[in-house]
């Protein structure tokens, strides 16, 4: 009797087991997705960001040329 209740048990431990490490490769493959969907959309964003800031600048350089032509122009105007 005893041998069949430790055979039982020692058979739950290795079930246990058993779930416990295929849990955990579902883990480690849903934490690897997750990883990698982050760091596409990180990765995206900023993309997006440097296309901003690049036609941030663009326009800044546009006034300050614009600005610079007008000057002179009113110079010669004024010569």
């Amino acid at each position: 009797m005893k041998f069949s209740v430790l055979h039982r048990l020692s058979r739950k431990i290795e079930l246990r087991r058993f779930c416990n490490d295929a849990h955990d490769a579902f883990k480690k493959r849903k934490d690897a997705f997750e990883n990698q969907y982050i760091r596409k959309q990180t990765a995206e964003q900023l993309e997006e960001l440097k296309a901003k800031i690049q036609e941030k600048r663009k326009e800044k350089l546009k006034d300050e040329l614009k600005k610079v032509r007008e000057n002179l122009d009113d110079n010669e105007k004024s010569k």
